[in-house]
């Protein structure tokens, strides 16, 4: 059903947070002559359900999950949803008119930020552990078919991914690797020996210790989202290194949602001045 009035966007954060959507995508809306209307909405965590339920009501057509809401689980209006239940958390959301859909912009983000610099086709992505950030990188990073797709100490994620791939009735292009931790050394051997580029999604402290441990010459076309301090200083030196900022991400998670929400393109520049401004005050 095409929907006459404005359309609203909805940031839903809680009553101890500030946050900049409405800020950013004002800019953007008004850059992009769109005629939307921001609000943000400070609440407490008990009345989540109940804020839904008022975006509902009132026929809002976007909502911005912000903190604590991006990480607390996804919201009952998309249970049904298989990637939303194997993600298991929901960023943002969309009024399609006869149904909702939702989705977690961190992993697709990543991966498009990524996909300036990757080649995936001759690409060896590493997934670390078990969390928000690897589970939504998990459904892009499989469309873009890269060349070895291994999961480290994936705990529950590997039977949920079973499950999200039966519900979702998704085919695989190739299937994914899980393997322990301590294997990373050897897969960036055989990363190194076959002139792979390596992605590391979010190394845990278990996979900085492992990492730690490789062979210098293996550390070549590394890229690494979010790393620690206490990665070894020689991968941090290296030419070919790239560290992902965690500002770089914000920016790209905004363009994702600005892009899924209105369907146009946002202006990168106009965002990249909008968020310094922001957090310039």
């Amino acid at each position: 059903m095409e929907q006459k009035t404005q359309p609203v966007l909805c940031c839903l954060c809680g009553d101890e947070y500030s946050d900049p959507t409405q800020f950013v995508m004002e800019r953007l809306f008004g850059s992009a002559n769109l005629d939307w209307k921001v609000i943000t909405a400070q609440i407490q965590s008990e009345s989540f359900e109940e804020a839904i339920a008022g975006i509902q009501a009132l026929r809002l057509r976007a909502i911005r999950f912000g903190q604590p809401f991006d990480t607390a689980g996804q919201s009952s209006f998309l249970n049904d949803n298989a990637d939303v239940a194997f993600v298991g958390a929901i960023s943002a959301a969309l009024d399609q008119g006869d149904n909702w859909i939702g989705w977690h912009s961190l992993g697709p983000a990543l991966v498009e930020l990524l996909s300036s610099s990757v080649d995936w086709s001759c690409c060896t992505v590493l997934l670390c552990g078990d969390s928000i950030q690897q589970r939504s990188s998990i459904l892009p990073l499989l469309k873009k078919t890269p060349a070895k797709l291994l999961w480290l100490d994936a705990g529950e994620s590997e039977e949920d991914l079973e499950t999200w791939l039966e519900r979702s009735e998704t085919s695989l292009h190739q299937p994914v690797a899980f393997t322990d931790v301590d294997q990373l050394p050897n897969c960036l051997g055989a990363a190194s020996e076959s002139s792979e580029q390596v992605v590391i999604i979010q190394p845990s402290q278990l996979a900085l210790g492992a990492l730690a441990t490789a062979e210098p010459e293996n550390w070549d076309k590394v890229a690494v989202w979010d790393p620690s301090s206490s990665l070894p200083q020689e991968l941090t030196e290296l030419a070919s290194f790239q560290s992902i900022s965690s500002h770089s991400l914000k920016i790209a998670i905004d363009e994702y949602d600005f892009q899924r929400w209105t369907g146009a393109e946002p202006n990168r520049s106009l965002l990249v001045d909008a968020h310094e401004e922001y957090c310039s005050f």
